[in-house]
């Protein structure tokens, strides 16, 4: 989970937890309790996926008007809050249900280096597949799915596995990212580009908006940190 750290505490909060893949890895990290929240019909598979954890609540609810009290020690949102309407409102939201000592980690796209999605992608996204019904989006995305994955396993996994290759690394458009993603396989890779054409909103934050998110609600010890180059992760401390 390198979207989020440092993190040493007992009582997880996993806001937008969708499918719960998050909500089980806070177990892996040794949290005693973890409550996963999503407004969508995501929290039955959440629900599925966690049933076998006794530790694990799993919520249906809507970010703005959480039915939870603000007495968690650590809330995080991973790929969320840009797909909300107002994203610098809905992490205030997640702020105010950590205690005071307590602690949020959040994860959104970043704006730079990212042009040509905002410029390119975006609006294709807008208007276009994000109103296409979801079985014909699925089987677009694994149509565009088959050239990226030969091309993320024939050059981008050898050019940063090998010590040999690395210098053309340089020469490699989007590397850092693209490389992490040609760790995964074909289904997988196929369920990202969905993830990336589906969505009605997607914001795509600067580095500066998002440490004022962090300092605009008081917090301490912020860091913040650019994850392969296209996205933008922080951390931050409740006084």
């Amino acid at each position: 989970m390198d979207f989020i750290y440092p993190v040493q505490t007992d009582y997880f909060k996993d806001t937008g937890c969708g499918t719960g893949r998050f909500s089980v890895c806070a177990c892996e990290f040794g949290a005693s309790q973890i409550v996963g929240v999503d407004l969508s019909e995501s929290v039955e598979v959440a629900f599925q996926n966690t049933r076998h954890l006794p530790n694990v609540l799993i919520v249906q609810a809507d970010l703005f008007s959480m039915p939870l009290r603000p007495n968690f020690d650590y809330a995080f949102s991973v790929g969320v809050l840009h797909h909300t309407s107002v994203p610098s409102r809905a992490f205030t939201a997640v702020v105010n249900l950590v205690r005071r000592g307590g602690a949020v980690s959040a994860w959104v796209y970043g704006r730079e280096n990212n042009g040509w999605i905002v410029n390119f992608v975006n609006p294709i996204r807008k208007h276009m597949t994000s109103r296409l019904p979801r079985s014909v989006l699925l089987a677009l995305a694994y149509l565009m799915t088959i050239p990226l994955f030969l091309l993320l396993k024939g050059i981008y996994r050898p050019v940063g596995k090998y010590q040999s290759l690395n210098w053309l690394k340089k020469y490699l458009f989007y590397f850092d990212y693209l490389y992490f993603l040609s760790s995964f396989g074909f289904h997988e890779q196929a369920y990202i580009v969905f993830d990336h054409l589906v969505p009605v909103l997607a914001e795509y934050i600067t580095q500066e908006d998002f440490k004022k998110w962090f300092t605009g609600n008081q917090m301490v010890n912020v860091v913040i940190t650019h994850r392969h180059q296209m996205s933008w992760r922080g951390f931050g401390e409740r006084p």
